[in-house]
């Protein structure tokens, strides 16, 4: 069996605090994997506690944009540096700001 079926980034953003204790908080490993790049998160840290570390200034609106930018850049198969990828064809629940929200009429 090929190693890649044994890996899995599947609670990574978690491990940053609990496993590799890179970080010290909640809010602090939210701020450490938005901006190191990591835009996609398949558990479940982002949805529970994107919220509070916006709320409490970890992250900024300028954050989410560049990691839904790259996010939907990618998704949508576009390598433009357009801030608005052409029509998306799925539905992404990963912020549950206002900003997710204004992109909404640009994903088609």
């Amino acid at each position: 069996m090929c190693s890649y079926n044994e890996v899995s980034d599947y609670g990574a953003i978690s491990d940053i605090l609990e496993t590799h204790h890179y970080t010290t908080s909640i809010d602090s490993t939210v701020q450490a994997a938005m901006r190191g790049g990591t835009d996609l998160d398949c558990g479940l840290f982002y949805q529970l506690y994107s919220t509070d570390a916006y709320n409490h200034g970890f992250i900024t609106d300028q954050d989410m944009e560049l990691a839904l930018t790259r996010l939907f850049t990618q998704r949508s198969g576009n390598s433009s540096p357009s801030p608005f990828p052409p029509p998306l064809f799925f539905v992404v629940e990963i912020f549950h700001f206002h900003f997710h929200y204004t992109l909404m009429p640009f994903a088609g």
